[in-house]
């Protein structure tokens, strides 16, 4: 069982990102079998949230459990961030930007602070011993729950200092876990990708109400600049969307582009004009001396199939990616991350 904690040992401690729900009590009981000493630790990033559940599952797990207020921080550093993103006519990815930030930044520092030995998350990714004695990011074993996207941003220091017990396991053998323990989320349903997301509003909306942003209508458009409607604030649309224009052109419309500048979003009836061959990247992060000029498989967002193409860097962070076959709605504002195989190499965010 230690293998999966490697290079700790029975009796050092941990913290514990841990947030009630079924990964990470999973991989607190792993931890503990593990001969670990696990020290939970809540982050609160919302006001008045009821913990009673996740306080109930802790203590359940005979662990001892903290609470982080976050509120604040997270509130300016993450979702001030994306709302500047969507009022820009980009599409942001919350939670890319707050692992690094949070989850493996704040937690990081505070569990160095403390004198713990290692951060454990439950994160559906596999960090591997390199050569180089450095940890590497692999890919999960359950393919459709792999995480290693939203990790990207990662320093080297962070992913050194982590632990992801649950990278060499399905979601099935994790329900297993906490039901062989009868805990009471056993029975809970996924968790939803961003964590400030409502079922009434979408999250650019949700935003702009949070930060009190001005509502911009504007012109929904064709390739050839011709209007076709009028829109309430682009910070609704993302490249791709068929859903939620309300123009009615005969047949599917989908959003092409979004042009905060004018205040325009593109519509288009052929999905075949959603195709793209390359794209512009910035804010290059990798623990490789890469070359000015290889090959890998791309990501452009987190459930789509990674394809194959040739990255080129300009020594700036910045870069361009060329694919071997065009690839529909590359959304500016996304990750766009690079495998070698499983490994994950680098990644930057779309321009």
């Amino acid at each position: 069982m230690l293998n999966l904690f490697a290079p700790l040992k029975a009796g050092q401690s941990v913290l514990l990102a841990f947030s009630g729900g079924i990964d990470s009590s999973a991989a607190a009981v792993l931890a503990k079998q593990a001969g670990l000493q696990v020290h939970a630790v809540y982050m609160e990033l919302f006001p008045g949230k009821d913990l009673t559940r996740v306080r109930q599952v802790a203590d359940q797990l005979k662990i001892d459990l903290e609470v982080l207020e976050l509120t604040s921080q997270f509130r300016e550093k993450v979702m001030k961030y994306c709302w500047e993103e969507y009022r820009d006519g980009r599409t942001p990815n919350p939670c890319a930007l707050c692992n690094p930030v949070f989850k493996f930044g704040v937690l990081m520092e505070y569990a160095k602070q403390k004198k713990y030995d290692a951060l454990v998350t439950g994160h559906y990714a596999s960090l591997q011993c390199l050569p180089s004695g450095h940890k590497g990011l692999f890919r999960g074993a359950d393919r459709k729950k792999d995480q290693s996207y939203f990790l990207f941003g990662l320093t080297q220091e962070q992913l050194d200092f982590s632990c992801f017990p649950l990278g060499g396991m399905t979601k099935d053998q994790v329900r297993a876990i906490v039901t062989d323990l009868n805990l009471p989320n056993a029975s809970d349903p996924e968790s939803q990708d961003i964590c400030f997301a409502t079922p009434d509003l979408s999250v650019g909306e949700l935003l702009r109400q949070t930060f009190d942003g001005e509502m911009k209508s504007g012109n929904f458009v064709d390739s050839n600049g011709k209007i076709l409607g009028k829109h309430n604030g682009i910070h609704t649309f993302t490249p791709g969307q068929r859903k939620g224009t309300g123009v009615a052109l005969g047949k599917p419309a989908y959003v092409r582009s979004i042009s905060a500048e004018r205040n325009e979003v593109e519509l288009v009836t052929d999905s075949a004009l959603l195709m793209a061959d390359s794209l512009r990247f910035h804010g290059l992060v990798t623990h490789d001396d890469l070359p000015s000029e290889f090959r890998a498989l791309i990501q452009i967002r987190y459930r789509s199939i990674p394809v194959e193409g040739t990255v080129k860097l300009s020594g700036d962070g910045c870069g361009i990616v060329q694919f071997d076959n065009p690839v529909r709605s590359v959304t500016p504002g996304q990750a766009v991350v690079f495998y070698d195989d499983l490994r994950q190499i680098a990644g930057g965010w779309i321009d």
